[in-house]
């Protein structure tokens, strides 16, 4: 499904996802990520991971290292972020747990 965001939401949403240095599915998720149950949350995280996946290997294959590093040090974050859910339930942070 594609969803479309229309101006002046749509550059909105760029600019805040910008200026937390992350692209906008990673932004929107982790908006998101308080506001759905925990096993939306896990499908959430695992998208991203498969997502960063398939975009640092194209980096990869365009020799584009430091974007490919870039992509897979998200890869490793919401993968991280996924078994620190699944085996601990809430997180607020990794390392850290809330309730």
């Amino acid at each position: 499904m594609e969803i479309v965001i229309t101006e002046p939401l749509s550059t909105v949403l760029k600019d805040l996802a910008r200026s937390a240095g992350k692209d906008i599915d990673t932004y929107l998720a982790e908006l998101l990520s308080g506001k759905v149950d925990p096993e939306e949350r896990i499908k959430i995280y695992l998208a991203l991971y498969a997502k960063f996946i398939r975009e640092a290997e194209e980096l990869e294959r365009k020799k584009d290292f430091v974007q490919a590093s870039e992509k897979y040090w998200g890869l490793l974050l919401h993968y991280s972020m996924w078994l620190a859910k699944r085996k601990i339930g809430h997180t607020t942070h990794i390392g850290t747990t809330g309730k």
